[in-house]
């Protein structure tokens, strides 16, 4: 039995989180060391505050596309009105 199998069934965690599980069975706990993936989770963590970590995963997708698949050297370069169609997107927290 995955770690997650034992966490879904203690907490009753629905199945319809198959997100949630996938990311607790193959990313959770394990050793990252790459800088892009690293900055995506600081990003992700950002969010997460006072919500649960399945809502962020649900809308990971969403904000790899409109970070520029979180790369930092584009990120550092937005401009005034790409903060602004950040801030109206309903498709991040």
């Amino acid at each position: 039995m995955l770690l997650c199998d034992m966490l879904c069934l203690t907490h009753k965690i629905p199945d319809r989180l198959e997100l949630y599980r996938e990311y607790h069975d193959n990313e959770w706990a394990v050793p990252l060391f790459d800088d892009s993936a690293l900055f995506e989770l600081l990003i992700l963590e950002g969010a997460h505050a006072g919500l649960s970590w399945a809502t962020v995963l649900k809308k990971r997708a969403h904000y790899r596309q409109v970070f520029d698949g979180f790369k930092p050297e584009l990120i550092a370069q937005y401009d005034s009105r790409k903060v602004a169609s950040l801030l109206n997107d309903p498709g991040i927290i």
